[in-house]
């Protein structure tokens, strides 16, 4: 942080000794001809003869000699060199240039009337001329500092009246990533030879690593470079960079605040239509500055002079209409002057063809990257919150309110929402953990309300009246924020104020009896039918609203939500509308003209609209509004689709598409989050039916339930399409999960998996609710039974908790250099639970004895398991030894791959000795180390009449030595009868040879030794 200083109280030659060293630093890198000139400035007898070299030991130590004469000399000619050196040195930091300006024209405005200086009077006339005009341009830039502090920190305060959380740079945290060079990279997984170290693999769009970083780390390396901040929508990207300014502003941020910070956000810059030039950029659009064109002018000439002291934060790129241009090979730097598309700006700072050397921070979401690929220096991905962050949220949010009903229900609405996989995975994500809570808040006072009522005698009107009352005095939500980021603010914090209008009605009145139970809120199964009910918790803070308390049942939507939705039908009618031509021009801002006053005035009541302050292209400020997150103006649009004829089937299916997590350099660029296709198949589950009917039911609808079933089994036929298409890759798979799952429709699940025998989702990451969906649907498998292949994806610890829900699984397959221990010990606890479990693949990933011992502990209760494969680990011999251990035990072993393992042939002693115990061991081949396979018959075949083929053994291109010869040759001798023996390829010296006749006549082989 940098000190306050005082110019007017401090002595210029202190200042100079003070800053001597640095001073010695910059003039030493001058080139000659500057430091020649700054020496000439002494007296004739003060001065040396010199020969000055880059890098000169002489120069340095003149120089040293030099600042040490003026740091004793007089006032007026210290002054006067302090002055030249900011004026003829490049590379000055800007807060040493300023101070030693103010201090040197302080000192020198006191000594105005004192004599003459003996510095040579012919330097004093330019250098006086050069001050004139560097003075002014470093004050007017220290002034425009200033008020950027101010309006940073106004931007801060707007944001954070409504945090119960304070936002800390250094809790969030960041993994670490690299871009991709292409979508269809293959797992890059390193053999046996290259196991010194792990290699990051592709991760859908990145390399994953298990390094993080909290953010202040992440971004106190960003000086003079590209960054990127990547995370999902809802994730504070917003509100983290706001929090970043503000505390640039209070000179605590990694960015020094001598440093201009430029904030601007690509939703804003969507509307510079007209080119314009970074003057303009500047003083129009991010910050007008009041006064004549003289202060913008040296403004924009300081900053062009030194770039390296300006950082600019972009904010959004996933919501901007253009997309950068890169250029292959060094472009030619452009013109500050020259009036450019917004576009081009934002091109050149990120190609250095404008101010090079600034920092740039950008932020967007991952799909996104790819156009910034080559451009970045640092990539890192805001990780969500884990269970602990939620919680203390979800308290916080419930114990801010003040009453005790609401406290009551706070650790309640903790473990539902705990409990729920859709609601646990939406408040990883801080922006939607608001809106979970609003839910749960509105699922939980439904439940209790009843019996409040009965319990204070108030009746149904009473309540309503009293209910109206309180929230017409204080149900009031300002506008403010960024829209989208206004409610991403709020998850770090919800709004204390905007939920009190129940809270005088809904007092605790239990009178110590017994609170309800979670179950009697229930948490609806879809993420489609949780969305129903957001939209009702929002739609019930309208002071006019009235509730229906009737119950629901486990195959339909409650009839209170039902009600709800078509007390607002008109309403709701007008919102979809607006969200689905949004979804058609990609537009998430909307203007007052685009929705009528008394809608507009109850989406900002309710808190289904936030509140966007704009800088139009003229300057002038204007508010536009949006929905309070991205995902909700989807679900509306969805909603659109299914209750309105204005939406054509032939609109439907050009919206309705499986997404892939894979992406591309050609891959259309959009706004939204792709979710809008699962919420058209959660709706066109038969629950939904009732709530859709209520709201087609207007002007604008479809006007009946035949027209909603006729859409919904539109949605079904489209869906069952995909179910029955083979050529789907795997990010398409676990998509078409997500979307049978919505509809809770076990038939499709059915179909989907029919015809596959193995459900590949190779390279990218699974999350808990993915796994959710997989469950939902390879249930469906039946006896016929089917595979999971998770190669080279990134599986976070948690989703082993929900793969147990899988059934019918016969085999699992994990091949990935980041599956290591931790990974096969957690694993080794669900193994069990997969009943019908036949084959296990871990291979090619970082498993050592540890992990293999949990997995062989685990495989003994399994037993119908036939195949395992481990190799490509590192088990080295004593891992292999504790497989070999489970040879004996009575399991249905067909086959079992231990190769490449970093073993020995004292591996291979043990598996022998292990195996000449089996009755149906069947054949085993050792091929050097990069091949170790052992099989056996089946447990039928023994018992059949058919004569069994006796064993053979296989030990090819082996290191052989006498020693290894004897103790591998006893436990040949020990096997029962082998048909034949080959032990070819490998070398054979003398005495290892006469060690292996030794023991020919011992050995049983029917057939042949080769």
């Amino acid at each position: 942080m940098d000190e306050e200083v005082d110019p007017d109280n401090e002595n210029v030659n202190s200042v100079l000794a003070q800053e001597s060293s640095e001073l010695l630093r910059i003039i030493s890198g001058q080139t000659p001809a500057v430091i020649m000139k700054l020496c000439e400035m002494m007296p004739s007898e003060g001065r040396w003869d010199m020969v000055l070299g880059p890098g000169s030991s002489s120069a340095t130590h003149h120089i040293e000699a030099m600042l040490n004469y003026y740091i004793r000399a007089k006032v007026a000619d210290c002054c006067n060199f302090l002055q030249s050196v900011c004026i003829l040195c490049e590379n000055i930091p800007m807060h040493l240039e300023s101070r030693l300006m103010s201090v040197a024209g302080n000192a020198n405005n006191d000594c105005e009337n004192s004599s003459p200086s003996v510095t040579d009077g012919k330097t004093s006339s330019p250098l006086s001329e050069k001050q004139l005009i560097k003075r002014p341009r470093i004050d007017h830039w220290e002034r425009y500092i200033a008020a950027v502090m101010r309006l940073l920190q106004r931007r801060w305060e707007r944001l954070s009246e409504r945090l119960v959380r304070d936002v800390q740079l250094e809790s969030v945290w960041v993994s670490l990533r690299t871009p991709n060079r292409g979508r269809d990279r293959p797992d890059q997984t390193p053999g046996s030879a290259e196991k010194g170290g792990r290699t990051p693999e592709a991760d859908g769009d990145y390399g994953f690593m298990e390094s993080r970083v909290t953010l202040e780390t992440f971004l106190n390396g960003c000086a003079g470079k590209v960054t990127i901040l990547v995370g999902p929508a809802g994730s504070g990207k917003t509100l983290l960079m706001s929090c970043l300014g503000q505390l640039w502003a209070q000179r605590l941020a990694p960015i020094p605040s001598s440093h201009l910070f430029v904030l601007l956000e690509f939703r804003h810059l969507n509307l510079l239509s007209c080119p314009l030039s970074l003057s303009e950029l500047l003083f129009r659009h991010y910050l007008p500055l009041k006064g004549c064109n003289e202060a913008n002018r040296a403004i924009v000439d300081y900053l062009i002079s030194n770039p390296e002291q300006s950082c600019w934060v972009l904010d959004g790129y996933d919501e901007f209409h253009s997309k950068i241009t890169k250029q292959e090979l060094r472009g030619e730097p452009l013109d500050a002057d020259k009036s450019l598309p917004v576009s081009d700006l934002v091109s050149g700072l990120l190609n250095r063809q404008l101010l090079p050397g600034c920092t740039v921070v950008v932020t967007c979401r991952a799909r996104n990257v790819s156009d910034l690929e080559g451009l970045s220096d640092k990539v890192g991905h805001l990780l969500g919150w884990d269970r602990h962050e939620i919680k203390e949220y979800v308290d916080n949010f419930f114990g801010l309110k003040g009453h005790s009903s609401h406290k009551a229900i706070g650790p309640q609405a903790a473990d539902l929402l705990l409990s729920s996989r859709h609601l646990l995975a939406m408040s990883s994500l801080p922006g939607l953990c608001n809106t979970c809570c609003i839910c749960l808040e509105y699922l939980l006072l439904k439940v209790r309300e009843p019996s409040k009522r009965e319990i204070h005698g108030e009746s149904g009107t009473e309540a309503r009246r009293n209910a109206e009352s309180n929230e017409e005095k204080e149900l009031h939500i300002p506008g403010g924020g960024r829209g989208e980021e206004g409610r991403r603010g709020e998850s770090y914090g919800p709004r204390g104020d905007q939920r009190r209008g129940n809270d005088d009605i809904l007092t605790d009145g239990t009178n110590g009896t017994a609170q309800p139970t979670p179950t009697e809120a229930q948490i609806p199964p879809t993420l489609t039918q949780i969305y129903l009910t957001v939209l009702c918790a929002f739609l019930s803070r309208d002071p006019d609203a009235t509730e229906s308390n009737e119950g629901s049942n486990a195959t339909s939507i409650p009839q209170s939500v039902v009600c709800t939705l078509g007390r607002y039908r008109s309403e709701l009618c007008e919102l979809s509308q607006l969200a689905w031509r949004g979804v058609e021009e990609s537009r998430i801002l909307f203007t007052k003209e685009d929705i009528s006053p008394e809608v507009l005035d109850f989406s900002i009541r309710t808190g289904l609209f936030s509140q966007v302050e704009l800088r139009r292209e003229d300057g002038g400020l204007v508010n536009s509004y949006c929905f309070n997150h991205l995902t909700l103006q989807e679900f509306m649009a969805a909603l659109r689709i299914m209750t309105s004829a204005d939406v054509s089937d032939t609109q439907l299916k050009k919206r309705f598409s499986l997404k892939t997590r894979w992406t591309t350099k050609t891959d259309q660029r959009t706004v939204f989050t792709d979710f809008l296709h699962q919420y058209v198949c959660g709706l066109a589950s038969p629950c939904c039916t009732d709530a859709l009917v209520e709201v087609a039911r207007t002007s604008g609808g479809s006007g009946g339930q035949s027209w909603v079933q006729k859409r919904q089994n539109l949605v079904l036929k489209l869906l069952k399409n995909f179910c029955q298409s083979n050529t789907l890759t795997g990010p398409k798979i676990l998509d078409l999960c997500h979307c049978v799952q919505e509809s809770q429709d076990h038939q499709l699940a059915k179909q989907a998996v029919d015809g596959r025998s193995t459900l590949e989702l190779r390279n990218i990451r699974l999350l808990p609710t993915d796994i959710d969906a997989l469950a939902f649907v390879v249930s469906s498998a039946g006896d016929n039974g089917i595979g999971l292949d998770f190669r080279a994806c990134s599986m976070e610890l948690e989703c082993f908790d929900v793969l147990p829900r899988c059934r019918y699984i016969h085999s699992l397959s994990f091949r990935s250099r980041k599956y290591g221990d931790k990974f096969a010990e957690k694993l080794s606890s669900i193994l069990p639970n997969f009943t019908t479990l036949r084959k296990l693949e871990f291979c090619c990933a970082s498993l050592t004895v540890t992990g293999a011992a949990s997995l062989v502990s685990a495989l003994q209760d399994c037993p119908d398991i036939t195949e395992i494969n481990l190799s490509d680990n590192n088990l080295k011999d004593e891992g292999i030894k504790h497989v070999a251990d489970i040879f004996p035990k009575p399991l249905r072993l067909i086959s079992v791959k231990l190769g490449r393992n970093n073993s020995s042939l004292e591996a291979v002693d043990y598996l022998i000795g292990k195996m000449s115990s089996c009755l149906n061991f069947q054949n085993f081949n050792a091929d050097g180390m990069k091949e170790l396979t052992v099989t056996f018959s089946q447990t039928s075949d023994l018992n059949s009449y058919k004569t069994k083929s006796e064993p053979t053994i296989s030990l090819l291109n082996q290191k052989w030595c006498k020693t290894k010869m004897q103790k591998l040759a006893n436990s040949l001798a020990r096997c029962p009868a082998l048909s034949v023996l080959d032990i070819s390829g490998g070398h054979l010296d003398v005495e290892t040879l006469r060690m292996l006749t030794k023991f020919v006549p011992k050995f049983k082989v029917t057939k042949k030794i080769m």
